[in-house]
This record gives structure tokens, sequence and C-alpha cells, in this order.
């Protein structure tokens, strides 16, 4: 069952979205599985509210598409700065980490 899992896995580019028109800065990324998305999108969301970050999922795929394929941002609502947000991502990739040895994925 892990192989399996592990093809459905790989490491996503993650990021950092300059605020534009009415968004704030975002995380982001594009997902080509929903274990990928799954994953992320805990990692993302735990790690930034653990920081005190009040956060918006912005979901590109489909309306609904809480963890389908395709383009998912954590938009910040709260002031912040890009450096302050590139800082935390070893904090998020090493969530992921740790979320993958929970879905059993090497």
């Amino acid at each position: 069952m892990g192989l399996e899992k592990e093809n459905l896995f790989h490491k996503l580019d993650l990021q950092i979205r300059e605020p534009e028109f009415d968004k704030h800065f975002m995380i982001a990324f594009e997902g080509n599985t929903k274990i990928e998305c799954e994953i992320y999108n805990r990692a993302i969301q735990s790690i930034l509210e653990k920081e005190g970050f009040r956060l918006f999922h912005q979901i590109g795929c489909t309306p609904d598409g809480q963890n389908e394929p395709g383009y998912h941002a954590w938009e910040v609502w709260i002031n912040t700065d890009r450096d302050s947000l590139i800082n935390l991502l070893p904090k998020i990739d090493a969530k992921v980490e740790e979320l993958k040895e929970e879905y059993g994925i090497k």
C-alpha cells in the first residue's frame, strides 16, 4: 500500500504570492493528486495557524475542491511580509514530512 501512495505523492514547489488588487500575501501550490493536496493543505494550515495568522483557503480547482488536484493558495489575512512567509517554508516542509509518515508514505 505504501508504494501505491508514494506514486501519488511528489514534493511540490510552494510559492509566495505578492499582494495584488484585493488579495493579501499567499502561499500557493499546484497539486497533482488528492493526497498531495491534502498533505500540503494540512501542513500549511497547521503552521500558519500556529503562527497566529488568519487564513483563507483559495481554491482554483473547483468550488468544493478542498483537496482536489489543482491550484491551492492560503491567503494570510493579517499584516506580514514576504520574508516572514519564506522563513516559515522549512517548518511547512517539516510538517509535510511528518504528515507523509502519518499517511504511510516514505
